[in-house]
């Protein structure tokens, strides 16, 4: 009876202890995978969008679409989310000779920045050639 119950004290001790050092293993790794996200603050998730090739081309491009419309390029934070930066890119459409049409935004697209990884979504509806929806793509690059 006595050998019985040391070797359920010891077996006993060794699931405990067995346990503790588990649950410290895995609590350390928790907290190595918590530290790996490198902060991208909102400099940087504007400077990743800016230097996406399709973004790049339409900040250069500076024609003007219509005689006497002016077309302003910009990119900006539209909004600040728990996980993300959402950019927009757009372009500011004024009209110096016909003042019956007001200045607008018109939009080339939002992406979606994450905080820590920096993987670029994007968050536009696309449309064939025909302007038939296709649908809101995600995955960078946009027009897959």
């Amino acid at each position: 009876m006595k050998f019985n119950l040391k070797i359920i004290i010891f077996s006993l001790t060794f699931l405990i202890i067995g346990f503790f050092v588990y649950k410290m293993v895995r609590n350390k790794d928790s907290a190595n995978k918590s530290t790996t996200c490198n902060i991208i603050n909102k400099k940087d998730a504007l400077n990743i969008v800016r230097n996406l090739p399709e973004v790049k081309e339409y900040l250069k491009d500076g024609r003007q679409p219509v005689k006497s419309q002016t077309s302003e390029a910009a990119v900006s934070i539209d909004k600040e989310n728990k996980n993300s930066w959402n950019v927009h890119v757009y372009s500011i459409e004024t009209y110096a000779a016909n003042l019956n049409i007001p200045s607008h935004e018109a939009t080339f697209n939002w992406y979606s920045i994450d905080k820590c990884t920096g993987k670029i979504l994007c968050e536009l509806a696309t449309y064939d050639a025909k302007g038939k929806f296709i649908g809101v793509t995600s995955d960078y690059p946009c027009d897959k």
